[in-house]
C-alpha cells in the first residue's frame, strides 16, 4: 500500500510504503511503462527506494537549522553568513533591526549600502584581504541602519567555516556595537586635545613675563648695590631663583606636551641608535666634563624608524639623570642593547646614588621627585617626557635600583616598529 502526503513536515512532498504490519517507510518511487511489440502498453515497472536515512538527515538539518536561527535570534550582535565569495546571504533578527534590511535584500554589494563611505575602502580591502589569506576578518566601521540614516560604530569579525579539505566554504560573522565606547574616545581626545592646547599655550605664554621678572628684578638689584642689607639681598635672590625655576617648568611642561602631540612621520627612516647617543652626549658635554664623568657603549647599537628628536631626548633626559643623581665617585654610565622577544631593549646603568625599588614606577609620573629642588636641581617632568615618547612607539620603560647601588634604566621598543 502507498500513501502520497504533502509536505506536512516542512519537507518536500515524499511518498509513504506502507507494510502489512502498518509500519511506514519513506521512499522514493518512479515508473516505467512496459509496451508490447505494437508499442502497446501492457503494464507498468515500479521501482521504490528506501530513503529513511536521507529523511532522517534531512530533518536533523532541518532542526538544527530551526535551532541556529532561535541561537541566533537570541545574540545582542548582529549575525550574518556569507558564502565563499562573500555574498551575505543570512541576517538574524538583530541584522533586520539595526540595518534595517529584510532578510532577503542581500545582494554582492550589501556592504556599499549599509557601511559610511569613509570606512568603505577599509572594510572592504580587510574583507578581501581576510577571505584570500583565508584567515579571521576583525575591522571596525560604522553601519547604516537604512531606515533611519543613523551610522553606529561596530566592531566586525568574521571566522571561515572550512569543508573537509580545509578550505572555506563559508563565512560566520558578528557585528558588534562599539558606538559608546567610540564615542567616550573621542570625547576623551578632544579633551585631551584642549588640555595639550591649554598647557602649551599656557607654558608659551607664561615664559615672557617671566624672562621680565628676572631680567627687572636682576636690574634692580644692580642699580641699588649696596643699598640692601643681607636680608633683603637674600629675598631678591630668592625672587630670582624661584622665577628661574618656574621658568624650567615651563620649558620642560611645553617639551612635555610636544612629546605627546608633535606628528610623526608618516614614514620614519630608521635611526642608528649611535648617532642620536652622540648627539644628546654633544648636548650633555659641559655637565660631563664637569662631573669628571665616563660613558661607554657596550657592543652595537640598532636602527630602528623612531624620530631621532624622541630618540635623542631619552637618551639625554636618563643619561642627563646619572651625571645629576651622582654619588661620592665621579659618574660611570654603560650604555648596551639587547633583543629580547621581539623587542628591543636599550639599559642605562649607572654608579648613583640609587632609587628605593618602592617607588620605581611612581618616578614616570608628572612632576614626581624623591628628593627637594634644594638637594638636585630639576622639575621631575623628564622620565615623563621618556615614557610619553615611548608610548607613541608601542614601547615601555622601567628601571632596576636600589639605593646607593645605582640604577639601571631601561626602554624597549618592538623590533619591528
Amino acid at each position: 500500500k502507498v500513501r502520497r502526503l504533502n509536505a506536512i513536515t516542512g519537507l518536500a512532498n515524499h511518498t509513504l510504503l506502507i507494510r502489512r504490519d502498518g509500519t511506514e517507510i519513506p521512499i522514493d518511487d518512479s515508473g516505467a511503462p512496459i509496451a508490447d511489440a505494437n508499442a502497446k502498453i501492457t503494464g507498468v515497472v515500479m521501482v521504490f527506494r528506501d530513503v529513511t536515512d536521507r529523511r532522517r538527515a534531512e530533518r536533523s538539518t532541518e532542526e538544527s537549522a530551526k535551532r541556529y536561527r532561535q541561537l541566533a535570534d537570541s545574540m545582542p550582535q548582529i549575525v550574518w553568513t556569507a558564502n565563499r565569495d562573500g555574498v551575505v546571504d543570512y541576517g538574524n533578527k538583530r541584522w533586520r533591526e539595526r540595518i534595517g534590511l529584510p532578510p532577503d535584500r542581500f545582494t554582492s554589494d550589501i556592504w556599499a549600502t549599509v557601511i559610511h563611505p569613509d570606512d568603505l575602502e577599509n572594510f572592504l580591502n580587510t574583507w578581501d584581504k581576510s577571505r584570500g589569506d583565508s584567515e579571521a576578518l576583525e575591522v571596525e566601521c560604522r553601519v547604516q541602519n537604512i531606515q533611519t540614516g543613523r551610522y553606529t560604530w561596530f566592531l566586525g569579525r568574521a571566522i571561515p567555516i572550512r569543508d573537509h579539505r580545509g578550505a572555506p566554504e563559508r563565512w560566520f560573522g558578528t557585528f558588534t556595537d562599539i558606538d559608546e565606547r567610540k564615542q567616550s574616545e573621542s570625547a576623551l581626545r578632544q579633551a585631551n586635545e584642549d588640555l595639550s592646547q591649554f598647557a602649551y599655550s599656557a607654558s608659551h605664554d607664561l615664559q615672557e613675563p617671566l624672562r621680565n621678572v628676572i631680567m627687572f628684578t636682576q636690574l634692580f638689584a644692580r642699580r641699588n648695590t649696596g643699598r640692601f642689607d643681607p636680608d633683603s639681598e637674600e629675598m631678591i635672590q630668592l625672587v630670582v631663583d624661584s622665577a628661574k625655576r618656574m621658568e624650567d617648568l615651563m620649558r620642560d611642561l611645553l617639551l612635555y606636551v610636544r612629546a605627546g602631540s608633535m606628528p610623526m612621520a608618516t614614514e620614519t627612516k630608521p635611526i642608528d641608535f649611535r648617532q642620536a647617543l652622540d648627539k644628546a652626549l654633544a648636548n650633555l658635554h659641559t655637565a660631563i666634563s664637569s662631573a669628571g664623568a665616563v660613558v661607554e657603549v657596550d657592543g652595537e647599537l640598532p636602527k630602528l624608524p623612531i624620530e631621532e628628536v624622541h630618540l635623542t631626548q631619552l637618551f639625554q633626559n636618563i643619561i642627563g639623570n646619572s651625571l645629576k643623581y651622582r654619588g661620592n665617585e665621579p659618574p660611570r654610565v654603560r650604555v648596551s642593547a639587547a633583543l629580547r622577544n621581539g623587542e628591543w631593549v636599550i639599559s642605562i646603568g649607572d654608579n648613583g646614588i640609587g632609587i628605593d625599588p618602592h617607588y620605581a614606577h611612581q618616578i614616570f609620573g608628572l612632576f614626581k621627585r624623591l628628593h627637594g629642588a634644594g638637594q638636585y636641581p630639576g622639575t621631575g617632568i623628564g622620565l615623563a617626557i621618556c615614557q610619553k615618547i615611548l608610548e607613541r612607539y608601542g614601547g615601555r620603560i622601567w628601571v632596576d635600583s636600589e639605593i646607593n647601588h645605582g640604577a639601571q634604566f631601561s626602554f624597549a621598543i618592538p623590533a619591528t616598529n
